[in-house]
């Protein structure tokens, strides 16, 4: 009887080391995916980051084609008497 309680101690004391060692394992998975992670997070700050600055320089570009679209309007508007007063000559030419 005595034989049987120290093998089941035994299986009891391996089995809580396994445990341990599993637990020891998924920190150590653990630490190293964090330590693997942050390529990851830095490229991702770096991406994000890099779109903040193409953002911030592609304002002036968007500025420049409000602005070349502006003056293209504009220049329609200004051209609208020079292309009637070329009706005209063309009408009086026939």
């Amino acid at each position: 009887m005595q034989h049987i309680f120290v093998i089941c101690n035994h299986i009891y004391l391996a089995s809580a080391f396994l445990v341990r060692a599993s637990a020891f394992l998924v920190r150590a998975s653990a630490l190293t995916f964090q330590y693997y992670a942050q390529p990851a997070r830095a490229s991702a700050f770096l991406v994000r980051a890099s779109a903040l600055t193409f953002k911030y320089y592609a304002q002036p570009v968007r500025a420049s084609a409000f602005l070349a679209r502006a003056s293209a309007l504009r220049f329609q508007y200004y051209a609208q008497p020079v292309r009637a007063f070329a009706f005209l000559v063309r009408a009086f030419a026939l």
